[in-house]
């Protein structure tokens, strides 16, 4: 046991837990053995006094040797971090929640984390059919229910001994136990998948059995017959379909093609065409394209495919990069004249600004050095800087509302950014421009919070930005009224070493006193992680 104890402390930090679990059952064990459990008077003579029942030292010794064998990785830990689980360490390689996650969005999350349960592959990419979560969780709702109908039925027939009893908070007790190290875990990172309580895997299934068979004895044959065939299936009927390449295009295929190009990259690989669902779309709509391809030669780099929809500013306002195939087709793989079709869908940002008259702009590069493969020069067909091809325009229209650029967006169910405006999107280092905030009270706001507007970089460098009081401090949110439109401007001057390129510019609002963010929160009402808001992206070119 005490091999046991220290082999899963190394390997899995929750397994902790089943410390305070063995020293319980052995303690049980001892217990019962001396009859105390029966109620039976034990005792130890010793110079003819009687001592109480006492744990022997041997209870020990499992954890001894448990703490032999595992100590030095917390005490590394320690030495390296400065805590001996290396969570802080974890946490900065993987990544914060800006803030800790409630109860409620952890509950919101819940789709995701039974999916990851039962099965979701690739990544956490690739689910089963939704059908078979619905048969798995209805397997699971009626074990709770059998679980819950034979305890009833125990006790109303005092057929519950002390055994039993020790026996089942064993098992409910490391689920438990797991599950709140798992809430804390997942308040601290974007970790919500069931894949985390594995370690408790084999106590949900013997509790799940149990109450199956209080049902029906018959039930849990038929739910683990049901497992044992999605197991055999779902390798050939879900996996291997998902990594599948891309089928060959035919000739009736290829000459379908909505909108033939037949432009040639450097040589080695051929557009043949493409096919777009929509010429025009709204903030938070998706633009869908196929693009038909044709391998020239035998290549020997992996190129990757962008496609990106690019403002009439020349700013990227969305954009979808990968290999072909979804990742399943790489370049070298490709045999000379073999063809292939690749759909896109690219949803444009929520908070995109409209209305604007975009393009799709599409080409291949090496994400190892971002060499572009360049095009091979064809009369009227745009290509940009002969390293990307025009296909096709696309309008992104405005939604309706009274203020620019109109939006919902939910900072802690108190203020509403309704919408925005910028005077320019394309400036030069050391020139100014102006945002406009369009606020909106959702009840009437406590405190008195301050607005932040930035420019940002690469790093999350600050290369312009503002924060104060709305109205220059001539309106405090204390004293909006709900439903009231607030017109907020701000100046921001990028600074005068700022290199070309494109950034970010961000707002959100914080207390002032305390330096807390307000959190978006979700259509559903649920908190979000996020505690600031994209707007458009704007472009810095050379002075």
């Amino acid at each position: 046991m005490g091999l046991f104890l220290g082999g899963a402390a190394l390997s899995k930090v929750s397994t902790l837990g089943l410390f305070p679990l063995a020293g319980a059952a052995l303690l049980f064990a001892q217990l019962r053995q001396a009859g105390v459990l029966e109620r039976r008077t034990t005792a130890v003579r010793d110079e003819g006094r009687s001592w109480p029942f006492l744990p022997s030292p041997f209870v020990l010794l499992p954890f001894a040797i448990a703490f032999t064998f595992c100590a030095w990785w917390y005490w590394r830990n320690y030495q390296l971090y400065g805590d001996l689980l290396g969570w802080n360490a974890f946490l900065d390689a993987v990544g914060r929640r800006p803030h800790p996650a409630t109860l409620a969005q952890l509950w919101g999350e819940r789709v995701g984390f039974v999916q990851a349960y039962w099965g979701l592959f690739g990544g956490v990419s690739v689910p089963m059919p939704d059908w078979t979560y619905t048969v798995l969780n209805l397997a699971m709702s009626l074990a709770l229910v059998g679980l819950g109908w034979g305890a009833l039925q125990a006790v109303m027939r005092r057929r519950v001994t002390v055994t039993d009893v020790a026996l089942w908070t064993l098992l409910v007790a490391w689920i438990v136990m797991l599950l709140i190290g798992l809430i804390r875990w997942t308040s601290l990172t974007w970790a919500s998948q069931g894949r985390l309580v594995f370690p408790a895997i084999s106590a949900v299934s013997a509790l799940a059995a149990f109450g199956l068979a209080w049902l029906w004895r018959g039930l849990p044959w038929l739910v683990v017959g049901f497992m044992a065939a999605l197991s055999a299936a779902v390798p050939f009927a879900v996996i291997a379909p998902h990594y599948a390449p891309p089928p060959e295009l035919t000739a009736a295929q290829i000459s379908a093609i909505t909108h033939p190009v037949d432009t040639n990259f450097g040589g080695e690989i051929k557009l043949l065409g493409y096919d777009l669902e929509t010429e025009s779309v709204l903030p938070g709509e998706s633009v869908q394209l196929t693009l038909y391809w044709q391998s020239q030669i035998a290549m020997d780099r992996n190129w990757s495919i962008f496609v990106h929809v690019v403002d009439d500013e020349g700013i990227i306002v969305a954009q979808r990069d990968r290999y072909p195939g979804m990742g399943a087709l790489p370049t070298t793989l490709l045999r000379p004249g073999q063809t292939f079709a690749e759909r896109y869908v690219i949803p444009i940002p929520e908070t995109g600004y409209a209305p604007s008259a975009a393009h799709l702009e599409v080409g291949l590069y090496d994400l190892a050095d971002r060499t572009r493969l360049p095009i091979m020069p064809v009369p009227g067909l745009g290509a940009v800087g002969h390293e990307a091809l025009t296909i096709a325009s696309l309008e992104i229209r405005a939604r309706l509302g009274s203020v620019p650029n109109p939006l919902r967006q939910n900072f802690d169910d108190q203020i509403e950014l309704s919408g925005y405006e910028m005077d320019r999107r394309t400036l030069r280092p050391g020139e100014t421009m102006r945002l406009t905030l369009y606020w909106q009270a959702l009840a009437p706001v406590r405190l008195n919070y301050s607005v932040f507007a930035h420019v940002r970089g690469e790093g999350e460098t600050l290369w312009a930005g503002q924060d104060g009081w709305p109205q220059k401090g001539a309106s405090p949110t204390a004293t909006w009224r709900p439903g009231q439109i607030i017109t907020d401007a701000y100046d921001l001057t990028l600074e005068s070493q700022m290199p070309p390129g494109m950034y970010d510019v961000e707002v959100g609002l914080y207390d002032a006193a305390t330096l807390k963010r307000l959190q978006l929160v979700a259509d559903d009402g649920r908190p979000t992680d996020a505690d600031f808001l994209y707007l458009s992206k704007i472009r810095v070119i050379a002075p």
